[in-house]
């Protein structure tokens, strides 16, 4: 069991991270990726992690401020750096100020800008998902997202070790989520139903969805069962009607249908947990 940290902002933006790897330049870095969709005419792609731009301009920019980490503008209420000086006065409006005057007329959530509020209604309410990846036929509705989602699941490139678990990350947002939500146990966005916990608000709306609406908007095709997410029905696919046994255990050869019983079948059997590379089939 790990022992109650009381961890500041920095010691969790660090946690799971060796000297070198806080350092290091971002995954995308590795230059690896090919675009899993279509670049629209006309416009640049950035080569780490796939955005698109109109111009030469907005790409530097781009690549310096995301990529480089250059934020060169700072808050004058709470010194929060931005990499560009129109995100610092957004920032300025809707944090100190509280200025959103674009709200949605489905949820009532506010923006800033009538282009987010236009992305928020796509996204979160019409389940727009332009962009699929062509190994495994998941949608998402960013491009950033989609690779973010093609290093992590298909190249395997996780170089953000977690020090509490055997678990490794692929961006260091998602190592901080995973230290903030499970190891340090910070779950700030209650259920008003059942007074169930969740680290992020998007899994607060999922919850909802699938427990109290019991919302099941995707079919099996073979056998009409209804399920609340689409990867849900693909496992459902591989384990009943394909018997898939894809999870080998390293140690004893065992095969299982879910990744969660070959890890459980390691800490039972075998004492102790499953490594990542045992995990991901690199052993």
């Amino acid at each position: 069991m790990i022992e109650a940290y009381s961890l500041s902002n920095d010691s969790i933006s660090n946690a799971g991270l060796s000297e070198s790897e806080e350092s290091s330049q971002s995954p995308y870095e590795h230059g690896t990726l090919n675009p899993a969709h279509p670049i629209p005419e006309g416009r640049l792609s950035c080569h780490l992690c796939l955005a698109t731009f109109p111009n030469t301009g907005n790409l530097n920019k781009h690549v310096k401020t995301v990529h480089e980490k250059q934020q060169p503008y700072k808050c004058p209420l709470c010194l929060t750096a931005f990499g560009h000086k129109s995100h610092m006065q957004t920032h300025v409006r809707t944090v100190h100020e509280n200025i959103r005057p674009f709200e949605c007329t489905i949820c009532s959530t506010s923006f800033t800008r009538q282009a987010t509020l236009n992305s928020h209604v796509k996204i979160v309410h019409e389940k727009v998902k332009l962009f699929e990846c062509t190994i495994c036929s998941v949608s998402f509705s960013r491009r950033s997202v989609l690779a973010q989602h093609v290093i992590a699941i298909h190249e395997k490139i996780r170089p953000f070790a977690c020090s509490f678990c055997p678990l490794a990350f692929s961006t260091k947002p998602a190592i901080q989520k995973h230290v903030k939500a499970v190891h340090c146990n910070i779950r700030p966005f209650v259920c008003e139903f059942c007074q169930s916990k969740f680290a992020r608000k998007a899994c607060l709306r999922n919850h909802l969805r699938r427990v109290h609406e019991k919302v099941k908007e995707f079919n099996c095709e073979i056998c009409s069962r209804q399920f609340s997410e689409k990867h849900h029905v693909r496992n459902h696919m591989k384990n009943i009607h394909e018997n898939v046994k894809a999870y080998l255990c390293a140690v004893c050869s065992d095969k299982f249908k879910k990744l969660k019983d070959l890890k459980e079948h390691y800490k039972v059997v075998h004492k102790r947990y499953a490594t990542r590379a045992e995990l991901d089939g690199k052993w």
